[in-house]
């Protein structure tokens, strides 16, 4: 059975993830020129679906506004698209709640919000009136997301007060366009239970701890009473596919340190918040290697591998790639190109659903 895009239901999703990262001497113009390079060629390597995400006053992400860019690139493309993520508790819930409505119809339901709140940054001082939104605005900001699509909303509270109002379009998927929240900590795995929405992990957590993630998040929903779903459950991983193991490291090991390094360095943490993490020389060197090691980078046969792997040991059956670190446009077009060429028949393959009344444990073939 296929879905309105062509995609068997069941199967693994694979998306590019496209984060307008600033490498080396690169100008704005050549950020966007870029990315849309990389979507066009997302498209005649098959992938699935792409993403994109949101970041502020950081000159080496040049992305304001995820679902602006989701759209050009669901009209370019044709793809289902989806933001990962968007930073909501920075944005008026209403707002966010037309746009992705009327992504919704355009994109023919092909549209995924993605929702987080980033860290503490000097954003929420400049667009959410301080450090409130960050700490408790989310929860809010979702229950009013969703009010604004079944009808009249309404707010009175210390973040969100207005009379009320009937947002306008309504979302023509029954609900709203699916929903899906950064999930990083143990608390966070609970607020995607209590809102009811799936979880994007990241490559830095290992298959074992996704796949724990993903089974609390289950037990918390039985517990609240939530939908019992399916979630559609995502994870960014980094990828790199070449010739051998040793030169997919050595191609995008330089620049994914100063890409981490540079970015960190850019953050600027909101007045009275704590920074969840700093990265240093040290820990970005630390974090790369342990990605080299774990992420699907490598020759075919590791990235298949790898690519296989993670999803059958977490359970996770989306994944957003991150296929950008190589310094040059051609060497990340040539990536996305033998990944469409070499790795995701293998892969699709390895992962398809089981015929209706086959044992899925039967040897395939």
């Amino acid at each position: 059975m296929l879905d309105n895009f062509g995609r068997p239901v069941g199967g693994v999703r694979l998306g590019a993830f496209l984060s307008t990262g600033r490498f080396g001497s690169m100008t704005e113009r050549d950020v966007y020129d870029q990315t849309l390079a990389m979507a066009d060629a997302a498209v005649e390597a098959g992938f699935d679906s792409i993403w994109t995400n949101e970041h502020h006053f950081n000159t080496y992400v040049v992305c304001p506004n995820a679902i602006t860019l989701a759209g050009h690139l669901a009209g370019r493309t044709g793809l289902p698209v989806g933001t990962a993520v968007t930073l909501l508790p920075q944005h008026n819930p209403l707002r966010v709640a037309e746009e992705a409505a009327m992504l919704d119809h355009l994109t023919g339901g092909g549209f995924t919000l993605g929702i987080g709140r980033g860290g503490p940054s000097i954003d929420y001082e400049v667009f959410a009136g301080g450090l409130a939104h960050y700490e408790r605005g989310i929860d809010e900001a979702v229950e009013l997301l969703r009010a604004a699509w079944a009808g009249e909303v309404s707010s009175d509270t210390d973040l969100y007060r207005f009379q009320p109002v009937d947002p306008v379009p309504k979302p023509r998927t029954v609900g709203g366009p699916p929903l899906t929240i950064a999930t990083i900590t143990e608390d966070a795995v609970e607020r995607a239970a209590r809102l009811g929405a799936a979880m994007l992990m990241f490559s830095d957590q290992s298959s074992e701890t996704i796949a724990a993630m993903i089974e609390r998040h289950a037990e918390r929903i039985e517990a609240l009473g939530r939908p019992s779903g399916p979630y559609d459950h995502a994870a960014a991983v980094v990828v790199q596919v070449a010739d051998s193991d040793e030169e997919a490291a050595a191609v995008i090991r330089e620049p994914m340190q100063e890409f981490q390094l540079q970015a960190s360095r850019s953050f600027t943490t909101i007045e009275g918040a704590q920074r969840r993490r700093h990265h240093d020389e040290s820990s970005v060197a630390t974090g790369t290697e342990h990605l080299l090691a774990t992420n699907p980078i490598g020759g075919p046969d590791t990235v298949v591998e790898r690519l296989t792997a993670m999803v059958e040991t977490s359970g996770c059956r989306s994944l957003l790639l991150i296929v950008e670190y190589a310094p040059e446009l051609e060497q990340r077009l040539t990536n996305i190109a033998r990944l469409g060429a070499e790795v995701f028949p293998r892969v699709r393959s390895a992962l398809a659903p089981a015929p209706a009344g086959r044992d899925p444990s039967a040897p395939k073939g």
